[in-house]
């Protein structure tokens, strides 16, 4: 699925836009059996949420996949991580941005009504990372 809106944050500075250049790998997002379509991703506003996140986890060199549930009203109703964290608390942080910050054009069903879908991406938090990698400044 090519994703064509850029979902930014409020600067360049950490701008993040699920695009290849973002996102390594867009796990398939062709619709599953019972849906003619998939989420589609509309807006993001958490991106220095994301980075102040991933700096205090310290996990700025590291890739990570991310499964999110989107309701029917295109609400990211659940997140979870394609690794495990020792502390749940890692989770929680990394996960929160997306669920409070991010809306979809939901799923819809085999009648085009809106229902409950998945949307799987991977992000290189490196983006945050400067070139003598340092962490960027990270502004509002």
């Amino acid at each position: 699925m090519k994703v064509t809106k850029i979902l930014a944050a409020s600067t360049a500075a950490c701008t993040l836009a699920i695009m290849p250049t973002s996102v390594l790998a867009q796990a398939d997002q062709t619709a599953p059996a019972g849906l003619s379509k998939s989420p589609v991703p509309v807006a993001f506003e958490g991106g220095h949420s994301l980075g102040v996140a991933a700096a205090r986890q310290r996990i700025l060199s590291q890739q990570l996949g991310y499964v999110l549930t989107v309701g029917s009203d295109g609400n990211v109703t659940k997140c979870e991580l394609t690794r495990e964290f020792r502390l749940r608390a890692t989770e929680i942080a990394m996960c929160r941005p997306f669920v409070r910050h991010m809306s979809f054009e939901p799923a819809l069903d085999a009648q085009g009504n809106p229902t409950v879908g998945t949307y799987e991406f991977e992000i290189d938090f490196s983006m945050y990372l400067n070139e003598d990698g340092n962490i960027r400044e990270l502004h509002r």
